[in-house]
C-alpha cells in the first residue's frame, strides 16, 4: 500500500513511457539500416572504380609498348574473346576471356567483378575505341591513337 505522500508510476503514464521509446527506437534503428546501406553503396562504388581505373591502366601500358615500338596492334576474337596483339611476333599482350570475366595481359591477369563486357571498334587504321560496360549499365570508353596502326584480324 501507497502512503498519500509516496509517488508512483500509474499504469497510463508507464504505457505512454514504453510507446514513445518504442517509437524513438524504431527511428534510431530505421536511421541505422539507411546508414548501412548507403556504406554497401558507397564501397561497391568505390570498388567498381577501383576495377575501371585497372583495366585503364593495363590497357593504356599495351597501347604505350606498341607505340614505343611502332608495332602494329592486331584484333581478333577467338572463340568468343577478344584478343589483342601486338607487334610480329603476335605474343598475346592483352586478352579478354568472357567466360572467366578476366582481362590477361602478359603474365598479370585481373579479375573482373563489376565489368560485363568490351568492346573495340577501329575508327581509322591509326585509332580505336576501347570500351567497358559494368553490371549497372554504364560505358567507360577512351580513344587511343595507334602508330602503328590496327589490323583486324
Amino acid at each position: 500500500m501507497l502512503k498519500n505522500n509516496q509517488k508512483a508510476f500509474t499504469l497510463t503514464e508507464m504505457i505512454i513511457t514504453i510507446a514513445i521509446s518504442g517509437i524513438f527506437f524504431a527511428l534510431i534503428s530505421s536511421i541505422m539500416i539507411g546508414l548501412l546501406s548507403s556504406y554497401r553503396n558507397f564501397e561497391e562504388d568505390a570498388s567498381r572504380k577501383r576495377e575501371i581505373r585497372q583495366v585503364w591502366v593495363l590497357i593504356l601500358e599495351a597501347v604505350e609498348e606498341a607505340n614505343k615500338n611502332g608495332s602494329k596492334l592486331m584484333i581478333r576474337e577467338e572463340d568468343g574473346d577478344l584478343l589483342i596483339t601486338i607487334g610480329v611476333e603476335q605474343d598475346h599482350f592483352l586478352e579478354y576471356n568472357k567466360d572467366q570475366n578476366l582481362l590477361i595481359s602478359g603474365n598479370r591477369s585481373l579479375s573482373l567483378v563489376y565489368i560485363e563486357a568490351m568492346q573495340v571498334d577501329v575508327l581509322n587504321l591509326g585509332s580505336i575505341t576501347i570500351a567497358f560496360i559494368d553490371d549497372s549499365g554504364n560505358k567507360d570508353s577512351r580513344v587511343f591513337n595507334l602508330y602503328g596502326g590496327v589490323i583486324i584480324l
